[in-house]
């Protein structure tokens, strides 16, 4: 039973941290995209992505 609540605790965080990234950025959260952008950063943009990455 301490698997599923595990697993219902991680996903909560994952999806909220999504919500999160929508919410305040308007983007949506794909690691693919996020990434991308790190490899050619925007100046405005680096700051969120090393963080989202880094979390």
């Amino acid at each position: 039973m301490n698997d599923y609540i595990s697993a219902l605790v991680g996903g909560a965080m994952i999806g909220g941290a999504a919500a999160l990234l929508l919410l305040v950025n308007g983007r949506i959260a794909g690691i693919s995209g996020i990434a991308a952008g790190l490899l050619k950063p925007v100046r405005q943009d680096i700051l969120w992505r090393v963080l989202f990455v880094l979390a």
